[in-house]
């Protein structure tokens, strides 16, 4: 280990004495500081930081260490007590390179920096949004530089550039930065990031490297360009979405009368036909029952339940669940954006944007059910993705086209068959390997299955007649069915479950939008890991409190009970 250097920077003196001492008896070269020092004569092999990550004191060091040309190429392994951010760190080759929640070993450490140019500098995922939602996190709070891109080498591909965790460029479609962005990730079967190549940090030019042979982009870029980039896209940007023809009928929610008379007249003055609702509360018992509009724009703050608590009723809801949902803030900051995806929503609009740029957003949700619509009236067969269009959305323009023929659809898990007969669903299947259903069973596991496909056979038909009734009462007695299936498994969780699972990113933010009254048993919940029943044994909760609290925790996904 002879002539390996570490710089170790710790606020608590008696954290680097004793670190010191351990790697000076393992033959490090040892320096250390409390705070990233002003100048360095060259660049030791490692930083062993002392901090947690969103701490003021870290990130300060964090962009010190970047913008010191000595200190910025030096690999940075974090010591502290949250290790999440470490899933990620072991793929890359720069920056923050591990993250330890004990004490570092120099024997395990001296492993490390020899393995180093052996890791990819590259991250792959397919199919969880949560995880990559987990990675934009971490660039930003690792200060990451890279290029992220989703659904790669497909027709759908997206590209997203950082520097040094800011996102200096996104194109995904027709869409630009942040808008691009959170369609990315909204789209996202499958993802890469890479690391930048270059020196980043050494100086002030970056040279991101491009996709196309012999091609780079040299980007000038000092601190104060930097502070001032922002991930806002201009109120006035043209967006070459198709809409739906027609009024829009759409579903306004926010708690502020007077945004709501003026956001109506607005949007009524640009063909949407606009209801209003209070709260969140009021909002989700309108939508359900009625059940047609087209779209829904919630504020995210708002009395009894939140947007938030609104999008996740909406979502958990069968027979609402496939309404597209917006939220409407006048916070301008892209991470919300972030945190309403990862529940669901489609769109985040600023109540500050120009108005024929916001009518002209929303109607850009109702696009893939625009496109969908074009197609069919072509006669295209398929397949089509039917998770942004919504499978009843689809089987209404079936009916309402009355097609004659044959539906196929499968989603990974079961292939299903819907017959047709002028607009009239007659006969559905379901197999999954040896096991097959007919008739309404069918026909409900279809309503129930995730992100299928699905391709049309035009023709005449000669199934079973296993369906008797119109697709309609199908669709009321599925959503019904399948709605009154989930209660009851949850109930029973509520009263036999033993263990309780936290997702800690929607825990920390339920700290902050969640009901009060509630928070005391939550923290009981998700801190304690008590159960239900040893929260009403062990506090002064009353059973209705608690059963309240889970089955808000619940709805929104913050807690699962097993």
């Amino acid at each position: 280990m002879a002539g390996t250097s570490v710089l170790i920077l710790a606020r608590d003196d008696q954290t680097r004495a004793q670190t010191t001492a351990s790697f000076e008896a393992a033959g490090w070269t040892v320096s250390t500081a409390a705070a990233v020092p002003a100048t360095a004569s060259r660049p030791p092999d490692l930083v062993l930081l002392h901090g947690e990550l969103g701490a003021a004191d870290t990130d300060a060091a964090l962009k010190a260490l970047a913008s010191s040309p000595t200190l910025a190429p030096a690999r940075v392994v974090l010591v502290a007590k949250d290790g999440a951010e470490a899933r990620f760190a072991r793929f890359f080759r720069n920056g923050i390179v591990e993250v330890l929640t004990a004490s570092a070993d120099p024997v395990a450490l001296h492993t490390l920096w020899t393995e180093l140019p052996l890791r990819p500098g590259v991250i792959h995922g397919r199919g969880d949004r949560r995880e990559l939602h987990g990675l934009m996190s971490h660039l930003r709070r690792t200060m990451r530089s890279g290029e992220l891109k989703v659904n790669p080498g497909t027709q759908k591909e997206g590209k997203a550039s950082f520097l040094r965790g800011a996102m200096q460029s996104a194109q995904y479609f027709d869409s630009t930065a942040d808008k691009a962005l959170v369609s990315m990730l909204a789209s996202a079967a499958s993802w890469s990031f890479s690391e930048l190549e270059g020196a980043a940090g050494q100086g002030r030019g970056v040279v991101v490297a491009l996709d196309d042979p012999g091609l780079e982009a040299e980007i000038e870029i000092g601190e104060e360009e930097l502070d001032t980039l922002d991930l806002e896209t201009p109120a006035d940007e043209p967006l070459a979405e198709p809409a739906l023809p027609g009024p829009v009928s759409l579903l306004l929610v926010d708690d502020d009368p007077e945004l709501c008379r003026m956001f109506s007249l607005i949007l009524s003055r640009r063909g949407f036909q606009v209801t209003t609702a209070a709260d969140g509360l009021e909002g989700y018992e309108t939508a359900k029952a009625a059940p047609q509009f087209q779209v829904i724009v919630a504020d995210l703050s708002m009395p009894r339940l939140d947007g938030w608590g609104l999008l996740r009723a909406l979502r958990e809801d069968f027979q609402t669940k496939e309404i597209p949902v917006a939220f409407l803030s006048c916070h301008e900051d892209y991470r919300e954006s972030l945190k309403a995806l990862d529940a669901g929503a489609q769109a985040y609009l600023s109540k500050s944007v120009k108005h024929d740029a916001l009518a002209t957003q929303i109607r850009a949700l109702l696009a893939p059910r625009a496109r969908c619509q074009a197609a069919l009236a072509q006669g295209h067969p398929g397949p089509f993705e039917l998770d942004p269009v919504g499978v009843q959305w689809f089987l209404r323009e079936l009916e309402r086209t009355r097609f004659t023929g044959l539906m196929d659809a499968g989603d990974g898990w079961a292939s299903y068959e819907l017959f047709w007969q002028e607009g009239v669903a007659v006969h559905a299947t379901a197999q999954t390997g040896a096991h097959k259903a007919e008739g309404e069973r069918a026909f409900n596991a279809l309503i129930a299955s995730r992100s299928p496909s699905a391709q049309l056979s035009p023709g005449e038909t000669t199934a079973a007649s296993s369906l008797q009734v119109g697709l309609d009462e199908l669709l009321s007695d599925a959503t019904y069915t399948l709605n009154e299936n989930e209660r009851r498994a949850k109930e029973t969780l509520l009263v036999q479950a033993r263990q309780v699972e936290v997702n800690p990113d929607l825990y920390a933010l339920y700290t902050q939008v969640g009901p009060k009254q509630w928070m005391e048993t939550a923290r009981a919940i998700c801190e304690a890991r008590l159960t239900p029943g040893e929260v009403i044994a062990q506090t002064e909760a009353s059973p209705l409190e608690v059963e309240d609290t889970i089955r808000d925790l619940v709805r929104r996904g913050v807690v699962t009970l097993s």
